[in-house]
């Protein structure tokens, strides 16, 4: 039971200390008068969401401090609860003996920040609400009416029969079975909306599927449209810096081959230009490897009209997916997979469909040979 509540800077109230002696206590007063905050400042202490609206105004903080005890030794309930209470505290590391009172206390200061103790050392307000069904009960107003609900009556009779497991059981069964029926609705609304774009789909799929892309493609196209553009110009060169280079009466690795010889010729008199030899031997074994390559290259460029304009039309194709699918190749190729996978995906429905049934069949068939200790017209629980 509460013995003692001490009320400090919380909302009007600048200081309260009352205190509550066995039985019934009452508080009464005119309306204003605060009643209200002080059963709000206990349900502050047994765990409730604190705020800095609840300080007082120029205050920096607001206390709330409450000394609970056992009640009296000859109510068996109050003294079980009480058990349980030093249990869960010793689980929490806060030691309280036999006989002795339970501090609780809860500050919130200006900068937000809520503190909790529990006989002097620090807790955390999940502590408290773990506490408060041990420590007290906080009833508001016109929740009596409650019990006019069919649900709590029914929670109500449940209790009393003893009857809390089975009713337990079937709720867990016909939860089931209802959250099955609801996939299967969807799965069906999901169908219906699939067979609209199936067509669309399988068009759209087979128009990217029949283009073959690869990804980076319309790159390196734009690179051979842009050679075979100035095929003519790029052969030209190619072939006027083969001839320079290696076979023109004078080109560059024959004159560089005639000078190699006649330096080797005066090394006999002048050693130190051995090394100028061997500078020419390495240019003209470049020479020579470039205009190889300049021979491959110009035997293997195509000047062909007929391919350029094979590249501009698979440029065009592409250019007309990626206006329909995609800004990008990879988009494109993206887009293909998605709708892929949503064909394949409305393709394997209906079997999802008949699994869905079938486990749907198994789950009313489980909730109807439940156990029930009520008249067998099932009027209690609900009809599948």
């Amino acid at each position: 039971m509460l013995r003692h509540l001490h009320i400090e800077n919380y909302t009007i109230i600048e200081s309260l200390d009352l205190e509550f002696g066995p039985g019934l206590n009452v508080l009464t007063g005119e309306t204003g008068s605060g009643k209200s905050i002080v059963v709000d400042a206990v349900e502050l202490l047994l765990g409730g969401k604190a705020s800095t609206d609840l300080i007082r105004s120029g205050s920096e903080r607001a206390q709330i401090s409450g000394v609970f005890s056992a009640g009296p030794s000859s109510i068996k309930a109050s003294t079980a609860q009480w058990r349980r209470l030093r249990a869960l505290l010793q689980e929490s590391g806060v030691e309280l003996e036999e006989g002795d009172d339970l501090i609780v206390q809860r500050d919130i200061t200006a900068g937000g920040k809520s503190r909790v103790f529990v006989n002097h050392l620090p807790a955390t307000a999940g502590l408290l609400k773990t506490l408060a069904p041990h420590l007290a009960e906080v009833h508001g107003q016109n929740e009596q009416q409650e019990i006019f609900s069919a649900a709590a009556q029914l929670e109500m009779l449940d209790r009393f029969g003893g009857l809390t497991p089975v009713a337990s059981e079937l709720r867990e069964r016909f939860g089931e079975w209802r959250a099955l029926r609801e996939r299967k609705e969807n799965l069906a609304l999901r169908q219906r909306e699939r067979l609209r774009q199936m067509d669309l789909w399988l068009f759209q799929k087979r128009e990217i599927e029949q283009a073959a892309l690869i990804a980076g493609e319309d790159q390196e196209l734009e690179k051979e449209k842009l050679m075979l553009a100035h095929a003519t110009r790029i052969h030209a060169s190619l072939a006027s810096a083969f001839d320079l280079l290696y076979d023109a009466s004078g080109s560059a690795t024959a004159a560089i081959a005639s000078a190699c010889r006649r330096l080797e010729e005066v090394t006999a008199f002048d050693a130190s230009l051995a090394p100028l030899v061997e500078n020419l031997r390495s240019a003209q074994s470049t020479a020579d490897d470039v205009a190889l390559t300049l021979r491959d290259r110009l035997s293997s460029l195509d000047v062909s009209p007929r391919r350029l304009e094979e590249v501009e039309d698979r440029l065009a194709l592409l250019d007309r997916l990626k206006r329909k699918y995609g800004n990008t190749l990879d988009e494109v190729i993206a887009y293909f997979e998605q709708i892929s996978a949503d064909v394949r995906e409305a393709e394997s429905t209906e079997a999802l469909g008949e699994e869905l049934e079938k486990k749907l069949a198994a789950c009313a068939a489980g909730y109807k040979k439940a156990p029930r200790s009520y008249p067998p017209n099932g009027a209690r629980h609900p009809r599948i």
